[in-house]
């Protein structure tokens, strides 16, 4: 199980997406967003981060709660 209290947000997004199996053209194509929205959140060098409202279009686009074991280990 990864450490996710000591993963950035960055780290865990990426994780989630690894988890998934899916590429960032799927996840933003179920999530109805563009490929470079979803990039951003994956972008290690980025200063932009999804907004709580997105985190459970995510989970779903990503069919995993990889982002709420995440935010709940840091609460």
């Amino acid at each position: 199980m990864p450490d996710y209290k000591n993963m950035t947000a960055v780290e865990d997004l990426r994780h989630a997406k690894e988890v998934s199996g899916l590429t960032a053209e799927e996840i933003a194509s179920r999530m109805g967003v563009t490929p470079r929205i979803v990039r951003s959140y994956l972008d290690r060098g980025a200063d932009y981060e999804p907004g709580l409202g997105k985190i459970p279009g995510l989970c779903r686009a990503m069919g995993n709660r990889v982002l709420l074991d995440w935010i709940a280990a840091n609460l």
